[in-house]
């Protein structure tokens, strides 16, 4: 028989503080876990991966479960650091950096994972509910996601089988921010996934594109390719052995998002 989830079951939270201050990221995360997963037991393991920001903020640098990091490789740098705070066998794990309160519709958000929050954490294969996109325009072949979609890592809610994805993709990050040791990873990756080839040429190392990031320095380029696999990689696993389930499913989610209606 599935075990059910409630609002009072354990839940693990994540979240990664590099735009916003502390203190306002402390507010505003307890207000969007309260909303989608509701107030029962929570294990909170935050990470600022600003130190001297963190240092500042009095309420934040008083504050338990806060961890402060580098952030090597974006916001999966402190997603790393906080999964090893967390224990692995909790039913449901929320995951969320700051873009989620200054990029994103978080109200509505957190009303579409409370919805759905029972059915992920129950799901008896690996699930997780995200924010789903194309993964390009190019008209490729790609036998590894044959979906063709992605899982954005803005905001994930997991349940035991999505987290254990995770947690083992976040542990086989580059060992170090080397630029050689990053490189090596990259080009395994790209053996193992040819078409990455492809999305990397277009989205970030090629000339210019319509589709190209915008930022072109080499060390932020590498950055955003080790984020762009590793999202690609959680979907090609996740998808291998469960489901993703978009939380950004029809137009209300698109208008809210196009509005700016982020409050």
């Amino acid at each position: 028989m599935t075990e059910f989830f409630d609002s009072t079951s354990p839940t693990g939270v994540i979240g990664a503080c590099w735009y916003i201050k502390p203190d306002r990221f402390l507010t505003l995360s307890d207000r969007f876990t309260k909303q989608s997963i509701g107030s029962g037991f929570v294990k909170r393991c935050y990470v600022s991966m600003k130190e001297s920001s963190f240092k500042q903020d009095n309420k934040a640098a008083s504050a338990e479960n806060w961890l402060v990091g580098e952030g090597h490789f974006l916001d999966i740098s402190a997603y790393a650091l906080a999964c090893d705070s967390l224990p692995d066998d909790l039913p449901l794990y929320l995951v969320f950096n700051d873009t989620l309160f200054t990029k994103h519709p978080w109200r509505l958000i957190s009303k579409r994972l409370a919805g759905i929050r029972d059915s992920i954490a129950s799901f008896p294969a690996p699930a997780a509910s995200a924010e789903v996109h194309p993964t390009t325009d190019l008209l490729i072949i790609d036998s590894h996601n044959p979906a063709r979609h992605h899982l954005s890592t803005f905001c994930l809610l997991l349940n035991n089988g999505g987290f254990k994805i995770f947690q083992r993709l976040l542990n086989e990050l580059p060992s170090s921010s080397s630029s050689e040791v990053v490189k090596d990873w990259i080009d395994t990756r790209l053996v193992v996934y040819p078409s990455l080839s492809a999305l990397l040429h277009v989205h970030l190392y090629g000339p210019r594109t319509p589709w190209s990031w915008k930022q072109n320095a080499p060390a932020l380029l590498q950055r955003k390719a080790v984020t762009v696999i590793f999202e690609y990689e959680l979907t090609v696993k996740l998808l291998a052995a469960g489901i993703g389930v978009p939380f950004n499913r029809d137009l209300g989610y698109r208008l809210f998002s196009r509005l700016g209606r982020y409050g």
